[in-house]
This record gives C-alpha cells, sequence and structure tokens, in this order.
C-alpha cells in the first residue's frame, strides 16, 4: 500500500491497522508482507549508462510507521531512563 493512499484514507484504515499493529507487537513478528516492498530506480544523473548511476528508492510504508512507533515509545524512553539495575558505566 502507497503512503499517499494511506494518508488520505487514514480516517478508514486507523482503526483496522492499530489492530494490526498491536497484533505484531504482542506476537513479536512482522508479517512478511511488510517487509517486502518495490524499489524504484530514480536516475542520479540526466543520461545513466551504468547501475551506478541510479539511486534506489523503496517506501515499505507500514513495517516503517511500526518501526518508528516502536523506537519512539519503548525504545526512546529505555536509553533516556534506564532501569537502575543496569549498568552502562563501562561501556
Amino acid at each position: 500500500m502507497p503512503a499517499w493512499f494511506s494518508h488520505i484514507e487514514a480516517p478508514v484504515f486507523a482503526a483496522p491497522l492499530a489492530q494490526l499493529f498491536n497484533q505484531s507487537m504482542v506476537e513479536g513478528a512482522v508479517p512478511s508482507q511488510w517487509r517486502t516492498t518495490v524499489i524504484t530506480p530514480i536516475p542520479k544523473v540526466l543520461k545513466p549508462t551504468q547501475a551506478a548511476d541510479y539511486r534506489p528508492i523503496s517506501t515499505p510504508a507500514l513495517s516503517w510507521s511500526l518501526e518508528k512507533y516502536i523506537v519512539q515509545t519503548f525504545i526512546y524512553p529505555a536509553l533516556q531512563l534506564p532501569y537502575p539495575e543496569l549498568c552502562f558505566d563501562e561501556q
């Protein structure tokens, strides 16, 4: 599902996507379809002649959204305020 489509249809898809995200977090697994994307080669130069002249662009919107939520909600707070039992003095 392209990101632009999810932005337009956010009011319709918000509740089902939240349920899928929650189920994914509870199970500790990301659906394989969310880890698959279409890579579109975008030329870096005016007349590309070799593979290095292209920039790969991919937008796996659902997995990126879930990853961003998990990082902001769980990882950043855990790093900012670690449990007192954890000792990071030597790291």
